[in-house]
């Protein structure tokens, strides 16, 4: 059998995008029935979220040349080992011109501010149940709100923009971020926290800011405050958290993401934040879909294909 890239990608996206790879593609959906000479020849794998690549796996893949995820984030996969064995690691992290163009996690940031801010996801399930009780569900206007950006990167800074088109103040805290945006105020930490109307979370995880938002930090917070976390689950105390909205130290909270994700367990509904979500309306949870569009995933893997192929073409 030749030299192959193996695709783990299940969601379909990559199939339009093989015209992008010269090398065969083996698709996978199952690790485990791959055979070992699929194993031995092949030279790349092609990844998004729900399969982590530890060391465990990539040692059933002496040859290997690079891994391509369609990723910001690389928590799904193990760079010691790859930097040990010089495997390249192909994402989406630091493709600024590239991102630009790529919306779909600040939109749905921005769609769980508004359904917390005006009790959507609660107005329309009592609707389905049969009810029509408008007073039931008043909301908040966004109009004068102020929003604290924790992360000025490229999706803090699209934020940002939306954040002004409703006439809001923006403030905004980043440790590494040299971008200033016009009528965005940057402050310190405590600050933000402290006035903020709504904290949105958009850092990278690494091991500076694993569990980076704290008791402490949830102690600072408006009793009023809604907190929005679409970047990672690991960068949030997630026991602090769920303390958090239990004590109405913060009034709501809707997240994209949850630490489990990435364990050999996964989610399940035995989750704490699950369990608290299906009893308390204070709670939004989505099963990590903030990049999920159809527009978005197809420009990814036609990016990620195109990355790897020139990679595999200059490394031959």
């Amino acid at each position: 059998m030749s030299q192959h890239v193996i695709n783990f990608d299940v969601t379909g996206f990559l199939e339009a995008s093989k015209t992008h790879l010269n090398d065969h593609i083996v698709d996978c959906h199952d690790l485990n029935k791959l055979t070992q000479t699929e194993k031995e020849n092949a030279i790349a794998l092609i990844v998004r979220l729900g399969l982590t690549l530890n060391k465990k796996i990539l040692q059933q893949f002496p040859n290997i040349k690079c891994i391509g995820t369609m990723t910001t984030g690389l928590d799904h996969i193990d760079i010691a080992y790859c930097d040990e064995r010089n495997i390249k690691v192909i994402s989406l992290k630091g493709e600024v011109g590239f991102l630009k163009s790529i919306r779909a996690t600040p939109e749905l940031t921005w769609s769980l501010i508004l359904s917390l801010m005006r009790n959507l996801t609660s107005a329309i399930d009592s609707t389905k149940n049969g009810n029509w009780s408008r007073q039931s569900f008043y909301g908040h206007d966004l109009k004068g709100k102020t929003i604290g950006i924790i992360g000025l990167g490229r999706v803090g800074q699209i934020l940002a923009r939306y954040a002004k088109a409703f006439d809001m103040t923006v403030l905004a805290f980043d440790q590494t971020e040299d971008a200033q945006l016009e009528d965005v105020t940057r402050v310190d930490l405590e600050s933000l926290l402290k006035k903020s109307d709504i904290v949105s979370l958009h850092l990278s995880l690494t091991n500076q800011t694993r569990e980076f938002i704290k008791s402490e930090h949830f102690e600072l917070m408006k009793n009023s405050a809604i907190f929005i976390n679409t970047a990672r689950g690991g960068i949030v105390d997630e026991s602090a958290f769920l303390k958090a909205l239990k004590e109405n130290k913060i009034r709501a909270a809707g997240i994209d993401v949850i630490d489990a994700e990435v364990s050999s367990t996964g989610v399940t509904s035995k989750h704490p934040l699950i369990q608290y979500a299906a009893k308390n309306s204070n709670l939004i949870i989505t099963p990590h879909i903030a990049g999920s569009t159809y527009e978005s995933m197809e420009s990814t893997a036609n990016f990620i294909a195109d990355k790897v192929q020139g990679y595999l073409d200059d490394n031959k």
